[in-house]
């Protein structure tokens, strides 16, 4: 199981009521919160490269289709890592860790219990933390569309025509 880190307490830090503030101040002056978030990710990516420049490199030099191949498989090694996260976190973290994975081992004593569990009897820090996982492994899904240039915009659109085509395929037949 993956080690917990606990991320509850970061609502209650100065940060969470300024995230609330930004988005609303983006929206008043007609800025698109997810090109900010690109920005800010970007920005994160930049200066971890500036720290570390041997074990990360700079998204916006990534020339060779080898290093965008490198950098698209470590970011989805890193997806796939939260994502493990989420799963771990679903059950809720009260729930005891040898007992959190029976939310998909089928094969254990409690995967009928676990699985029969509502979200409301999750605690508020538990949500906290499971929505905290999954924004974590938001972060290295964001970064893998550094490797192919996509702003946005380009990714608004994309999403939007296979958006429409999945619906056509799902009215019509697959």
């Amino acid at each position: 199981m993956a080690e917990w880190n606990s991320c509850a307490d970061l609502t209650k830090r100065p940060e969470f009521k300024e995230g609330v503030e930004k988005y609303n101040e983006l929206l008043e002056n007609g800025r698109d919160p997810f090109e900010y978030m690109l920005s800010m990710q970007f920005d994160l990516q930049l200066a971890l490269a500036n720290k570390s420049p041997e074990h990360n490199p700079r998204p916006d030099e990534l020339e060779t289709i080898g290093q965008k191949f490198n950098w698209l498989r470590e970011n989805k090694q890193a997806f796939d890592d939260e994502y493990r996260e989420v799963i771990d976190a679903l059950p809720g973290m009260s729930t005891p860790e040898k007992d959190r994975s029976a939310v998909w081992k089928r094969w254990k004593t409690k995967y009928n219990d676990i699985r029969s569990k509502t979200f409301n009897d999750l605690s508020e820090d538990e949500l906290k933390e499971l929505k905290f996982e999954l924004t974590d492994s938001f972060h290295f899904f964001m970064n893998m569309f550094f490797a192919l240039d996509m702003d946005a915009r380009e990714m608004f659109i994309y999403y939007f025509v296979k958006n429409a085509e999945n619906h056509r395929r799902a009215t019509n037949g697959y």
